[in-house]
């Protein structure tokens, strides 16, 4: 479990998607913050809570918000 104070927490996707292809490392190396890390939300579960994926240098990996 992943607890961010003041956003809320997070069960993690046990999947770890590496990054595919050329579009995806072009995304990455445009869009990364100064953490060398991309967070991307929208409801991937359908349960209506904010979900998260985070894309780091060679992977993604989903984060589900828990209530």
């Amino acid at each position: 479990m992943l607890n961010l104070p003041g956003i809320g927490a997070f069960k993690p996707d046990f999947t770890v998607v590496p990054l595919e292809g050329q579009a995806d490392i072009m995304r990455f190396n445009r869009e990364r913050d100064e953490n060398g890390v991309i967070w991307e939300s929208g409801d991937y579960n359908g349960d209506g809570l904010n979900d998260v994926t985070m894309w780091t240098n060679d992977a993604k990996q989903v984060f589900y918000m828990v209530q």
